[in-house]
């Protein structure tokens, strides 16, 4: 052996040691929430205090080989995930968060899942957004795997991250809706039942094996094509396109018009006047244009879309042409996967993404309906919630009123979201004439400002009157 059993442990004693002093100086922090306080103080310091026992313990038992339960806390400690749920603590701004998008966030997971739960908020530099839960199913494996039952927090800790710029930027947040269908898809592994759907007999499925080398003589069957195809493209797509559904099942055309601003947001001069937006397939991702069929068939599936006024309707052909129309040339890569420790090449090229794209498409009835029953109704955009937000947009946001009530009934959020993308398409020029200081020379960052002023106050106040209101 290059280093002594004695020399692993002591250095993985010294990583637990360390964790353990970062522990002490987060406890010492002030958190607005009891809960975050003893989740470190109790159940981080029990976890570590715990593995520092099994390596010592094991340190001392004169044996050649590592016990069982040192293997299972070197492999949590590998797989960095207490270190994750540090840094995510540490990184936590309670100060600066989106409060009022977080609190329909907190509404609508409460009301599907039925459980407690923490959001850390987490602001970065860069375009980033992501939502997922970063606690439970280590609680569980602990509890499985180590024994450890004197848990005292019993609720999921879910990290939110966000772009620094954008925190108070609510036209943005129908991306958050997107993020909160990854959390949904990974929470009710619905990417692994839809997968179960396909049919792996077909003629697409197994003309996938065109498209695959295997080194050293290795076999590949159907069983080896499902395997590579459930750890890459197929699977990871599932997830992107579940998420999409989610977003519009619950938000509507607020995600379509926030996941463009986000695509305007990443183009360069030179691929606008191009048309060369990015419309490719990769490993994790479909093309965009595969992505906004989807999109658009999922809107139109719940009924809504042939509601939506002209404009709004033109604007959403508009995107979608501008990806039908791309000139974004697709790459032929290759790259390697290894599946149970063999290792298969990967050819892409236009075979593959067409078989890909077929296949997928036979799923999709399977993904609105999953995606329908985890919802539930009440969470489900509907025609009277666009219709409200036609209403806010031209009787209140168009007038410098707060959308928070129509006819003195406190709105629905998700309308109160929309009423903003309404009201910035719809009646741009009315809003720029009725409050002076929103002259252009700052192109829409001043209208901006405006409607997500009047949104984040509607946002707040309207959730106080619908609790009084019952």
């Amino acid at each position: 052996m290059i280093i002594s059993k004695e020399d692993y442990l002591n250095n993985l004693l010294d990583s637990f040691c360390k964790y353990e002093e970062k522990l002490n100086i987060l406890s010492n922090k002030a958190y607005p929430s009891d809960t975050v306080k003893k989740f470190i103080e109790n159940d981080l310091k029990m976890i570590i205090t715990e593995f520092k026992e099994i390596a010592h313990k094991d340190l001392n038992n004169n044996k050649d080989y590592f016990s069982e339960k040192t293997i299972i806390a070197n492999y949590i400690w590998e797989q960095e995930a207490l270190q994750k749920i540090a840094k995510a603590v540490a990184n936590t701004d309670f100060k600066s968060h989106p409060l009022e998008i977080m609190n329909v966030f907190r509404d609508l997971i409460k009301d599907i899942e039925k459980k407690d739960f923490e959001i850390l908020t987490i602001p970065r530099e860069e375009m980033n957004f992501s939502f997922n839960e970063i606690w439970f199913k280590l609680k569980i494996f602990l509890e499985k795997e180590l024994n450890m039952n004197d848990f005292t927090v019993d609720r999921k800790f879910i990290r939110l991250t966000f772009p620094k710029n954008h925190k108070n930027n609510l036209l943005m947040s129908g991306i958050f809706f997107h993020e909160i269908g990854h959390y949904l898809v990974e929470e009710n592994n619905l990417a692994d039942k839809i997968f179960q759907n396909i049919d792996f007999s077909s003629d697409d499925f197994l003309s996938l094996k065109k498209c695959i080398y295997v080194y050293n003589g290795n076999q590949l069957g159907q069983v080896e094509l499902i395997n590579i195809f459930k750890g890459s493209y197929l699977t990871n797509w599932i997830k992107e396109l579940l998420s999409d559904i989610l977003a519009v099942y619950t938000v509507g055309p607020a995600f379509i018009f926030s996941m463009f601003n986000l695509v305007i947001n990443s183009t360069s001069v030179n691929d606008f006047y191009n048309d060369n937006l990015r419309n490719i397939h990769s490993l994790s991702h479909p093309s965009f244009s595969f992505r906004f069929e989807l999109i658009l068939k999922a809107l139109k599936e719940l009924e809504i879309y042939n509601e939506l006024p002209k404009l709004l309707k033109d604007k959403i052909k508009s995107y979608q042409n501008a990806y039908a129309n791309s000139n974004n040339q697709q790459p032929n890569r290759s790259g390697d996967i290894r599946i149970n420790n063999i290792y298969y090449r990967i050819q892409e090229s236009k075979f593959l993404f067409q078989k890909l794209e077929k296949i997928i498409s036979d799923l999709i009835p399977d993904m609105l309906a999953e995606s329908k029953q985890l919802l539930g109704e009440s969470n489900i955009i509907n025609k009277d919630k666009l219709n409200q937000a036609e209403k806010l947009a031209e009787q209140r946001i168009k007038e410098v009123i707060p959308p928070n009530e129509l006819n003195n009934i406190a709105a629905d959020p998700i309308a109160i979201i929309n009423s903003g993308w309404y009201a910035k398409l719809l009646y741009k020029n009315s809003l720029k004439k009725r409050v002076g200081k929103i002259d252009g020379k700052n192109g829409d960052y001043d209208l901006n400002l405006l409607i997500n002023d009047l949104m984040k106050y509607s946002l707040r106040t309207s959730r106080i009157q619908r609790r009084w209101q019952g």
